[in-house]
């Protein structure tokens, strides 16, 4: 079974061999590349539109 969770358990991801499905980290913090910005941005929004629907069913 595979979880969708938010940013607060990005590490639990890695030790349950992807079982927990994290948005993506932030590779730079500071004076990102443009390219690096947007391509964040869309890996981001999609992970949250997948999670919504779980966020919506608990919410029911």
């Amino acid at each position: 079974m595979r979880t969708l969770s938010d940013a607060g358990y990005q590490g639990l991801g890695v030790q349950t061999d992807g079982h927990v499905i994290t948005p993506p980290h932030r590779r730079f913090k500071k004076d990102a590349p443009e390219w690096d910005e947007e391509m964040y941005e869309r890996q981001r929004k999609a992970h949250a539109s997948r999670r919504i629907r779980v966020e919506h069913g608990i919410e029911h």
